[in-house]
């Protein structure tokens, strides 16, 4: 029961999270005791690839500065 308390906490928070360097929250499950989150589908692309593979143009730090940045904002 606690663990269920806490899950839907931190949908709570998650839910209200908005940013456009974050995926949005679409749904979830919490039916015989699996916790599920429902995102939308990224095709083929990661952070890790959008951060180091060279498959994809690299970001200046300074864009990813500013990408960290926002997303710590959406997190406060």
């Amino acid at each position: 029961f606690r663990e269920e308390v806490k899950f839907l906490d931190i949908i709570g928070t998650i839910s209200r999270l908005k940013h456009p360097n974050i995926v949005a929250l679409n749904g979830y499950c919490l039916e015989h005791g699996k916790h599920l989150l429902v995102y939308d589908y990224v095709r083929n692309f990661t952070l890790n690839d959008a951060l180091h593979n060279e498959a994809y143009k690299s970001l200046p730090w300074v864009h990813r500065l500013r990408i960290a940045l926002g997303v710590a904002q959406a997190l406060e």
